[in-house]
């Protein structure tokens, strides 16, 4: 798990010739917050380049970088794409290490154990931050990631689900469309009537994103014990959470596996964001869809989400540290997340101008039910760790297809996985 630790020495040696060439003059690098004119942070600013280093749709990138230079004229916004040249093992190893980092979440441990980022906390009180503005619990989350509690990343967007629906097929069987707040029980109900074969075709009743629902962890169930490394997936919370989302797989004729937007045989199902999918499809299969909030677990309504966000962080070498802040402020300001909103993707900021605009530049998403994807608010956060990805791969990969493909017994496929669990942490640790 510490692909990169070798490198450490190289990337705080260029942290120090950084910091001894200084950071921007004072008159650049004040408090202003994101949405300051330019011209209040100075005419004559030195012009300057920032990299980032980046997964990122190229498409909202470009958009990105339009915004942010016509906010910030002497900043070039330069992306290093992942899929585009050197990975960034190759880049720190080279010497050219980027200004920022621009990443799913999902990729955290190994862009930070590169020593790719550094606490934030110093700039948020600096250029006075409110992070009041963020939506509840997403700060928390932020520092959960990190064992003292530091701000190492910054997200600006969020990945929250809603129940996806075909109404023909609601309209087919004469079932009434899903309601806002379900429960998974409810659903199960649901897919039970809705699962059957008509005329040649085996209807579906819901499917979902293995994976997704994992990482969604709606029961806030921790994964791996901080103090001594060993998984906590052999619990009473995951065998609940196994047995409420394997039995959808295993009501006959729904078995998993199939394509919402392409199949038109599955009623519901969940997942990452879909809009973009879903107005092709309507556009090339006349699909007719809608969407409803996310279903709870029984008992824990109130519940929320892990979060699963990209972020934005600042390595430890550039020389233009502030600046990179302010480009992530400027992220976070109402102005860009109701630009990003109207573009389908979810604000990470309580805004109601951003709710009100959301999707608004998408065809095909009138008279939707688009404020569903607001109510999947952020969980309880726990301590996430290093080795946490080895076991909510083993749970999507391996514990829960040995359920819904039949074997009853979760005791001990849980027990079973529990012990490859922990000789894989073992080895990751080595």
């Amino acid at each position: 798990m510490k692909p990169f630790r070798s490198l450490l020495f190289f990337i705080c040696c260029l942290f120090l010739l950084a910091a001894c060439g200084g950071e921007e003059p004072a008159g650049n690098a004040g408090k202003e917050p994101a949405g300051t004119s330019n011209a209040k942070l100075g005419d004559n600013l030195e012009p300057i380049t920032l990299t980032v280093y980046t997964n990122e749709n190229q498409g909202l990138m470009n958009d990105q970088i339009e915004a942010i230079q016509e906010r910030f004229p002497h900043i070039t916004f330069q992306p290093l794409y992942w899929n585009a040249g050197p990975n960034l093992e190759e880049l720190v190893s080279s010497g050219q290490i980027p200004d920022m980092v621009q990443y799913t979440l999902g990729s955290f441990w190994p862009i930070n154990e590169s020593g790719m980022l550094t606490d934030l906390t110093d700039l948020i009180k600096e250029f006075d931050f409110d992070a009041s503005t963020l939506r509840p619990n997403v700060l928390d989350a932020v520092k959960s990631y990190s064992a003292s509690g530091e701000i190492l990343f910054m997200p600006y967007s969020l990945t929250t689900g809603v129940l996806y629906y075909n109404m023909d097929i609601f309209d087919r069987f004469g079932v009434e469309y899903p309601s806002d707040r379900l429960t998974w029980d409810d659903v199960y109900d649901m897919a039970v009537v809705l699962t059957r074969e008509e005329d040649g075709v085996q209807y579906k009743g819901f499917q979902y994103q293995n994976q997704h629902m994992v990482w969604k962890n709606q029961l806030a169930l921790p994964v791996t014990d901080p103090e001594t490394n060993k998984t906590l997936v052999n619990s009473d919370g995951w065998k609940q959470w196994v047995k409420i989302m394997g039995d959808f797989y295993r009501i006959p004729g729904n078995e998993y596996g199939g394509s919402f937007h392409a199949d038109l045989n599955i009623a519901m199902y969940t997942g990452p964001n879909q809009l973009h999918v879903l107005i092709e499809a309507h556009k090339t299969n006349g699909m007719n869809w809608d969407v409803a909030n996310l279903p709870k677990f029984k008992g824990a309504e109130d519940e929320g989400s892990q979060m699963i966000s990209p972020f934005l962080g600042i390595s430890p070498a550039t020389k233009h540290r502030k600046e990179a802040f302010r480009v992530i402020q400027f992220m976070l300001s109402e102005e860009m997340q109701v630009r990003r909103a109207r573009s389908g993707v979810i604000p990470i900021i309580q805004s109601e101008t951003a709710i009100e605009q959301f999707g608004l530049d998408l065809e095909g998403v009138e008279g939707k039910n688009l404020k569903a994807f607001f109510e999947d608010e952020v969980g309880t956060s726990f301590p996430i760790t290093p080795y946490d990805d080895i076991t909510k791969t083993a749970l999507f990969s391996k514990i829960l297809p040995a359920y819904f493909n039949g074997d009853d017994d979760l005791n001990t496929i849980f027990r079973l996985q529990e012990d490859e669990i922990n000789a894989a942490i073992l080895e990751a640790m080595q």
